[in-house]
């Protein structure tokens, strides 16, 4: 559990995240040790692909090109940020990217994003090295599997 619980939810999503932060600490599982693990969230796309899409609009594609969009978007921004000292804008960068991938189903980037987020807010700027590779890899990753399962 990341503490992140992506929009839209249901009850029961939301049961179960209170339910595990809660819960004692569990055993390490090989899923949580696979580095291809938890590429992508299934339920938030199951959650996509629910909604009603009127005539037009592209659906799932449509939300993954939006996606990608902000990705190269903000992505560069991350740099200049770093360079510049400004931990407030790259903790709002971070905290958007964090929100539209968790959105998507892209788990590890959410949750990258997140532990960037909370160094950003706690001023730890300056133990990062390169987070715009980081989430650029990351998101590379999740591009290529979410192409794979779903075009």
């Amino acid at each position: 559990m990341t503490g992140y619980l992506p929009k839209p939810y249901t009850l029961e999503q939301l049961r179960e995240a209170i339910t595990g932060a809660t819960a004692p600490a569990a055993q390490v599982s090989p899923a949580d040790t696979d580095p291809t693990a938890n590429i992508i969230d299934e339920q938030a796309v199951a959650n996509l692909l629910m909604l009603d899409r009127g005539p037009g609009e592209e659906g799932l594609q449509g939300f993954f090109d939006s996606y990608q969009a902000l990705m190269e978007e903000k992505l560069p921004q991350l740099e200049h940020c770093l360079c510049q000292g400004d931990g407030e804008s790259f903790g709002r960068i971070v905290h958007s990217l964090k929100s539209a991938s968790g959105f998507l189903g892209a788990s590890r980037v959410a949750q990258r994003c997140e532990q960037f987020e909370q160094m950003a807010r706690e001023g730890r700027l300056d133990q990062l090295t390169d987070p715009q590779r980081e989430l650029h890899t990351e998101f590379r990753v999740f591009q290529q599997a979410f192409r794979s399962s779903y075009s």
